[in-house]
């Protein structure tokens, strides 16, 4: 075995440094002025506000808030470039087979990215539950 093999079969826990260091799930506060709305996560209920949401890496990060008197909010969570997951690779470069792997592993289990933390708020307007309307939370 030669001294690359050593340092690679060293180096390999290392790999997939996001699935390791921050895999998920990611929890984030969502709350809605009135509180007391039915908040679902991909169609699935979750709770009512305020509540905290338990984001699977894999999830679309659909939120849904609906509140009798009010009209259905839907906010999109988009996943936010996961911090932890280029180091690995970049740290591996010099061992191909080991950064192949890394970004192999970290993409497989869908942790390049990951939902951002900041609390998701809602303003719940009042009107027909059946109009839907969409909000972008601020950063």
């Amino acid at each position: 075995m030669t001294s690359r093999h050593v340092a690679l079969a060293l180096l390999f826990p290392l790999a997939s440094c996001a699935s390791i260091m921050s895999p998920g799930p990611d929890l984030v506060l969502a709350s809605s002025n009135p509180p007391g709305a039915t908040v679902y996560l991909d169609d699935v209920m979750i709770g009512t506000t305020p509540t905290t949401a338990s984001i699977e890496r894999d999830a679309e990060g659909e939120f849904r808030f609906e509140l009798p008197g009010h009209k259905t909010v839907v906010v999109d969570r988009d996943k936010v470039l996961n911090g932890w997951f280029l180091p690995g690779g970049v740290a591996l470069v010099l061992f191909p087979v080991a950064f192949l792997v890394s970004l192999g592993v970290d993409l497989s289990f869908s942790n390049q990215g990951k939902y951002s933390t900041t609390p998701l708020s809602v303003e719940m307007p009042i009107g027909d539950p059946m109009e839907i309307v969409g909000q972008v939370p601020k950063p």
